[in-house]
């Protein structure tokens, strides 16, 4: 499970594509909102978890990144008051609060075996939650998103997620995630 989460968040620290650089505007699939200060949708959760990190990821920012010879499509959001950089081509979470805070990547086709993916870190309090699955094209003993669950379009630069399931990488715990995001 851990390789899950590890191998999706490695495609934000090894995304190359993108902008030329900068904090916002140069990039047409990109939206910093002015570090954040706006919503772009809100992703409900469910479950037992829920008690500790609350009900909802209201996001502030969000970046995207087309996919490459090596990395598949992604996107990176944010909280409210946090923003989304890009530095040397790399898609940069930058926390306005790091000890509360949640960084959400969703993967768009990551080669011929994974369709789409989510890896997510919810910070409370300084204690980091880590939750991630995939939804393989082909059935496997990872843990699944469910057959739909995850719709990511970067042309219409939209998420959907419909009951997709994350599992915690400690714990095992599972929370289900809906809503729509629009950058």
């Amino acid at each position: 499970m851990k390789i899950i989460g590890v191998t999706l968040i490695a495609v934000l620290l090894a995304s190359c594509g993108g902008s030329s650089g900068g904090s916002g505007g140069d990039n047409p699939r990109d939206v910093t909102d002015g570090g954040g200060s706006g919503v772009l949708g809100t992703i409900t959760m469910s479950g037992n978890d829920t008690a500790v990190l609350g009900t909802q990821l209201v996001v502030g920012a969000a970046r995207s990144a087309a996919a490459t010879a090596t990395n598949a499509a992604h996107v990176v959001m944010v909280d409210q008051g946090s923003r989304v950089t890009e530095l040397m081509g790399v898609l940069v979470p930058e926390p306005r609060d790091p000890s509360n805070t949640f960084v959400f990547i969703a993967l768009e086709d990551n080669g011929p075996q994974i369709a789409n993916g989510i890896s997510m870190i919810v910070v409370k309090n300084g204690a980091e939650y880590r939750y991630a699955c995939t939804q393989p094209v082909t059935p496997s003993s990872d843990p699944q998103c469910g057959a739909g669950a995850v719709d990511l379009d970067l042309t219409t630069r939209t998420l959907a997620l419909d009951d997709a399931l994350v599992w915690d990488d400690d714990t095992g715990s599972e929370l289900v995630l809906n809503g729509t995001v629009r950058w």
